[in-house]
């Protein structure tokens, strides 16, 4: 087993409060607007909005998601290593952490936003209870395969087909968001998000998950197996090599539709491989901001959010869709892009100051706090 230590903990935090930001940023234009039926730039009415919605686009669309996956993979071997330290039979403790984070997930999408992301994430989990104990290197082969094999196939098919991102647009299921969500009662926009759910989570889109976002779960659970994220200065050469390689390239494919024109294709490369570059160049990034020391103060009001990451994740989805929903403020489609941005940055500073306060008092987050008294019990099985 690898020895997981304290100086790697705050540097898990600091990353999944980096990502719990940059994931804010996305959400922020679905909870806004109707994202998924529209070209965003055809809301931008401003310099402003356009400049802050490419930011985002560049920069934190489909770059944060890999990270918040593969951190859940690496989270899912400390479990079954802190259990069986324990003597506890780890199987059924991640089975019950991953079936309360299904249920939570789809009360999450029905009650509150159809984008919820943890349902998706504890169907994943299921699927990555078989290969904690692997060896690392296997996992990290078996997962690069997954990932690159059907997605490039993909792409190359995408670009072949010349469709223009344009095309992918649906008007008439952006008006009718637009009037439901902007509009409607609590139990009007209740019925609409579990029929935009059950539409957007078919059965490709559960095998479309598997080459999404498992490959990145099986990833993290091959860092931890590894001990690659427990080095210190030792893989300092490691991280400076993949961060000098993937923030270039991260940032060529992520720009590839201004530069090379917004068709299918291109969107597709820029979102399935640009985004991931990325994920790698943030995480190389920020490991070598926060193990060469300087890093440490900078990094610790993302820690404070990280440790409550599940806590801070529900709260944005239960503030912005009061403000933006018919029950609520009825804002939905009327702010700008860069005033929602705005709004991101004012409310996460809000949960830093939130989660420092409470922090100081209790050790976990009030979301974590019930997610651990779920599966740790005194019930638990010895292990054999």
């Amino acid at each position: 087993m690898v020895s997981h230590q304290k100086e790697r903990i705050f540097f898990i935090d600091a990353l999944r409060g980096v990502c719990l930001l940059g994931i804010f940023a996305v959400n922020m234009l679905d909870f806004q607007m109707p994202y998924l039926y529209m070209n965003p730039l055809d809301a931008a009415e401003t310099v402003a909005d356009r400049a802050v919605y490419i930011f985002i686009d560049v920069f934190a669309q489909a770059s944060f998601y890999p990270l918040f996956a593969f951190l859940f993979g690496y989270g899912m071997v400390l479990i079954s290593e802190k259990a069986e330290a324990k003597g506890v039979n780890s199987r059924p403790v991640l089975t019950r952490r991953l079936a309360f984070l299904l249920l939570l997930g789809l009360l999450h999408a029905f009650f509150l936003w159809t984008g919820d992301i943890l349902a998706g994430y504890a169907l994943c989990g299921f699927l990555l209870l078989p290969f904690l104990r692997r060896p690392g290197k296997k996992l990290l082969k078996t997962a690069g395969i997954l990932y690159l094999a059907p997605n490039l196939l993909i792409a190359a098919l995408t670009l072949l087909s010349g469709l223009a991102a344009k095309d992918l647009a649906e008007p008439e299921k952006a008006e009718k968001a637009l009037h439901i969500y902007g509009n409607g009662s609590f139990l009007e926009i209740t019925r609409y998000r579990m029929s935009e759910w059950a539409e957007i989570h078919h059965p490709w889109n559960l095998l479309v998950m598997l080459f999404i976002i498992f490959p990145f779960m099986l990833a993290g659970a091959g860092f931890a197996n590894e001990g690659r994220l427990a080095g210190g200065r030792r893989l300092f050469s490691y991280y400076r090599k993949r961060f000098a390689f993937a923030l270039p390239a991260g940032l060529v494919l992520k720009t590839l539709p201004y530069w090379a024109g917004e068709t299918a294709g291109n969107v597709y490369i820029q979102d399935v491989f640009g985004g991931p570059l990325l994920s790698m160049a943030f995480l190389a990034g920020l490991y070598l901001a926060v193990n060469s020391g300087y890093g440490k103060k900078v990094f610790a009001a993302f820690s404070c959010a990280g440790r409550m990451s599940l806590t801070n994740y529900l709260f944005q989805s239960l503030v912005c869709t009061t403000i933006f929903y018919g029950y609520g403020f009825s804002l939905y489609g009327k702010v700008s892009i860069a005033a929602a941005f705005s709004a991101v940055i004012a409310l996460f500073a809000v949960q830093v100051l939130i989660s420092r306060l409470w922090l100081r008092r209790f050790s976990r987050g009030p979301a974590e706090w019930l997610w651990r008294k779920v599966y740790w019990t005194r019930g638990s099985r010895t292990a054999g």
